[in-house]
């Protein structure tokens, strides 16, 4: 018995015949002109090239490229950190006014304050924060802004993002004053050797231009 070939076969094998043939022509990639007037390539999923992978993109990057983007992250990264220490200040202030039934125009001014509670951590905490971090980020916008952003800038200031969060964990928590001075005093000598170096590396660069 033969077997009757049904339309949508015959379709199927005709457009597998067509793509064979095109990938053993020579033309097959030959420029062809469309009805608009404008040159187009043939171009056959035999022969096709495969699609680029979104991950070697990013990973061709420029390196300055991506140090601009750590040191905005590392930026965004202490702004989370004040947003936190910022959202502890305002639940414990809470908490310890509703204890105590202290009335908020009791404590309209820091002497009042300092009088009338005692839990004051994070808020000691969210002012520093408010302190030398603002000399980094001076610095990135000043790296950034100026296209000199080298790696060692980059690691750098990951370094004291950590240093940052690893004092105001501890201020805000058990608060032993020599392991929060030894935080602090490391991430501050960080940031003034960080200053100083990229200022060095910035007139050097600029001499050398």
């Amino acid at each position: 018995m033969l077997c009757r070939a049904t339309p949508r076969s015959t379709t199927i094998w005709r457009e597998r015949s067509a793509k064979i043939l095109a990938f053993l022509s020579h033309d097959a990639a030959q420029p062809s002109v469309a009805a608009d007037g404008r040159r187009e390539h043939r171009v056959f999923e035999v022969c096709a090239d495969p699609p680029q992978n979104s991950t070697l993109g990013r990973a061709n990057l420029p390196l300055h490229m991506i140090t601009t983007i750590h040191l905005a992250a590392a930026c965004l990264t202490l702004v989370v950190l004040t947003f936190a220490v910022g959202a502890r200040l305002l639940y414990v202030r809470t908490m310890e006014m509703r204890e105590k039934r202290v009335h908020p125009q009791a404590a309209s001014t820091s002497i009042q304050m300092a009088a009338k509670l005692q839990n004051v951590q994070a808020a000691d905490n969210f002012k520093n924060l408010f302190e030398t971090p603002v000399l980094f980020y001076s610095l990135a916008a000043i790296a950034i802004a100026s296209g000199y952003t080298p790696a060692w800038l980059a690691v750098g200031a990951w370094v004291y993002v950590g240093l940052r969060a690893a004092h105001s964990f501890i201020h805000c928590t058990y608060n032993r004053v020599m392991h929060r001075f030894a935080a602090f005093g490391l991430g501050f000598l960080l940031l003034v050797c960080l200053w100083v170096a990229f200022t060095v590396g910035l007139v050097s660069k600029s001499a050398a231009s």
